[in-house]
């Protein structure tokens, strides 16, 4: 009985979200009453079954785990697990959600995108109640995926504003860091050291909960609806990554490394945000870095073993903030409004501990600094992102001689496999990762043409499915040719649907919104982007998980490098999409980027299938 509600917790809202996605429901009172049901029959079964499970004893419960795949020792099960943490931060969830649809079917009236807000936050819900309740990694995992994905098309509600776009992809940027270590440690967590565990886990919630490095990316959250703001980075979406560690305890608690690493990232963390919070132009960012600051003493009391205190921290602040940024608006308005009556009088200025305790020729540097950011966003670009675009431009020219050089090595990694020795095998896999990350880096320079990237993210799959296969063809055929044949089919979905409003080789300008008035090739696009970026509902996903299991048992630095190729791909998928069919779709501005010819204002035979499978 306790299993079939937590399961219908999960099922309501996903199904729910699937219909509005899918379906056109014009009227408001409609969406927001289905949403709110879904959200509340959620809410119920989930607070039924932690009343049986209290009733019970409530002594630790996991359910039967339903294996939904299995292959040659990889299991992927659906198991379900009700301790004390998560039925606090499950009941913290559905609280919170419950309240935040209920606000939003005000604050949201009459905007254009009112059902796809609802069916994002509903899709949403079931994702964290998966990551609340998740009995295994793997499981926790699909949860985390599309709580990143939700975040990511949240932020970008206001899909016509490039600011909103820029920024989602600045987040899924740093998500996709946290989804490789979520997904190493799910694949090593019956098999690795816990050192190396936790120091995975570590890196998955500092993405997540926006610990130092990646602290930047809050204030460029809350450019989606307050609303979201309040959910994702007020109440649930920022504490998952400490929600993670506290879960995970088991796993690292008795590494004294991991453990000075946490609380040396909360200790940092907490001084740094509580710095930026004091120069944030916005309230929406002050109260978010705020929120980020309690994370890291969160994070402090996780290391020293504080595990009650964690808990009751992380929902006293996921109610405050969330208070906060629905409030937002209002206090900002009461401000103005003050500030502009005669009866406001002066300022008064503020001493804090930073201006009190620092000698005061330090305090300009410090307000820069602030101000900066602490240059993260700066140094991770230029660690990261630099140098593949750099490798891809210098590649691009060169496009020919690669696409020989792969074909070459299909065609000898083929020849060879019948008598191939361990060495060869190494050796013909780390030149198709290289092969793979040399076409990722084309892909990232290639954003102005929106077919070329998508076939470059393609080849780059293939080569990484082709790396799989090269380590030891005996063993990872099956997981090879398998995600080959997933990846092949969605990247031609991808490389179609572009192709309907793009022609191959023909150029755009960032952000060009070709999404308005072309709903199946902007359907068929977004199903190839959730595909390469693992999406859990798609075949992909097990995928990736299969590769990463059975190239471990061969090679752990070729599992991270296929991993790190993976998250990638995932991200050069989404930002592609996001650059041809998200923002405000200007046919002048368009017909300038191509030259003179104005193709843009012109039909395809691509356009005029679509539009005739339309009708």
């Amino acid at each position: 009985m306790i299993e079939t509600l937590l399961v219908l917790g999960v099922a309501a809202p996903l199904a729910l979200a699937l219909v509005l996605g899918a379906r056109r429901v014009e009227s408001e009172r409609a969406v927001a009453r289905l949403a709110q049901g879904a959200a509340a029959l959620s809410g119920a079964s989930s607070l039924l079954a932690v009343g049986l499970w209290i009733a019970h004893g409530a002594s630790p419960l996991a359910t039967p785990p339903r294996v939904l795949f299995e292959h040659e020792g990889y299991r992927f099960a659906f198991e379900l697990r009700l301790d004390g943490s998560s039925v606090v931060f499950l009941v913290l969830v559905q609280f919170t959600t419950g309240m935040v649809l209920r606000f939003s079917r005000f604050y949201l009236h009459r905007e254009p995108g009112f059902r796809r807000f609802f069916a994002i936050a509903l899709m949403f819900q079931a994702a964290m109640t998966v990551l609340t309740l998740a009995g295994n990694l793997d499981l926790m995992f699909a949860g985390w995926e599309m709580v990143g994905l939700s975040s990511f098309l949240l932020i970008a509600f206001y899909r016509e504003r490039p600011s909103a776009v820029r920024n989602a992809l600045k987040t899924y940027s740093v998500y996709r860091v946290a989804d490789m270590g979520m997904l190493m440690a799910a694949c090593l967590a019956e098999t690795g050291s816990h050192r190396v565990l936790g120091l995975l886990l570590l890196l998955a919630a500092v993405g997540k909960s926006a610990q130092f490095p990646f602290s930047f990316w809050v204030p460029r959250a809350m450019e989606g609806p307050t609303p979201s703001s309040a959910l994702f980075y007020g109440a649930l979406s920022v504490h998952a990554g400490a929600y993670l560690l506290l879960r995970t305890f088991a796993l690292w608690g008795d590494v004294t490394l991991v453990r000075i690493c946490i609380g040396a990232v909360g200790l940092l963390t907490a001084a740094l945000c509580s710095m930026f919070a004091r120069v944030q132009p916005t309230i929406k960012a002050q109260v978010g870095y705020a929120s980020v600051t309690q994370v890291g003493l969160i994070f402090v009391e996780l290391a020293l073993g504080l595990h009650r205190l964690a808990l009751a921290h992380v929902v006293c602040n996921a109610l405050l903030r969330c208070y906060q940024l629905l409030v937002s608006p209002s206090a900002v308005a009461y401000l103005l409004r003050k500030q502009a009556s005669a009866a406001s009088g002066g300022a008064t200025e503020l001493r804090f501990s930073y201006a009190r305790l620092l000698p005061r020729r330090w305090h300009t540097a410090l307000y820069v600094f602030a101000v900066s950011e602490g240059y993260l966003k700066e140094g991770l670009k230029l660690v990261t992102w630099s140098p593949l675009r750099t490798l891809g431009r210098l590649i691009l020219p060169r496009q020919a001689a690669l696409f020989a050089v792969g074909s070459i090595g299909a065609l000898a990694a083929v020849a060879l496999a019948p008598r191939s020795t361990a060495g060869t095998d190494r050796v013909m896999a780390w030149v198709f990762i290289a092969l793979a990350l040399l076409a990722s880096g084309c892909a990232l320079s290639s954003w102005r043409r929106p077919a070329y990237a998508m076939a470059w993210v393609s080849g780059s799959s293939l080569a990484v499915a082709a790396a799989v296969f090269a380590i030891s063809p005996a063993h990872n055929s099956f997981a090879g040719i398998t995600y080959a044949l997933a990846i092949a089919i969605l990247c031609a979905l991808g490389f179609v649907g572009t192709a309907m409003v793009v022609p191959a080789g023909k150029r755009i300008p960032r952000y060009a919104g070709f999404s308005e008035g072309r709903p199946l090739a902007t359907g068929l696009a977004l199903i190839s982007t959730l595909g390469i970026a693992g999406f859990p509902l798609l075949p992909t996903f097990v995928g990736e998980d299969l590769l990463l299991h059975d190239t471990l048992r061969e090679s752990a630095a070729a599992s991270a490098a296929i991993m790190g190729a993976l998250a990638l791909n995932g991200y050069l998928a989404v930002r592609t999409f996001a650059f041809t069919f998200l923002g405000q779709h200007r046919p002048e501005e368009a017909a300038r980027w191509d030259g003179a010819s104005g193709v843009f204002g012109k039909e395809s035979w691509f356009d005029r299938w679509a539009r005739s499978r339309v009708a």
